[in-house]
């Protein structure tokens, strides 16, 4: 069974990419509640300790992050973009 989900990719100056996987229903639940996406990521220092230079968001399937000694790595298939900020 495909397990869909939601990946966001921040990209920060120095080349570094973090990876974060949300539960659909969360990020509908957000959407729904009018959070204000670009703040969460470009203006909350409590929780983005450095401005990242770009910040998108995609659906995946069955995604999974494993991390090495180089960084994050994702894997899953992409299914599509469904924002950038």
């Amino acid at each position: 069974m495909i397990s869909y989900k939601i990946v966001v990719s921040v990209l920060f100056p120095n080349g570094d990419e973090e990876y974060t996987i949300w539960e659909p229903l969360m990020f509908g639940d957000m959407i729904d509640k009018g959070v204000d996406l670009y703040s969460l990521f470009y203006h909350s220092p409590e929780l983005v300790k450095t401005t990242p230079l770009e910040v998108n968001i995609f659906l995946y399937a069955d995604p999974k992050i494993t991390s090495t000694s180089m960084g994050q790595l994702l894997v899953g298939k992409k299914v599509c973009l469904i924002r950038s900020l």
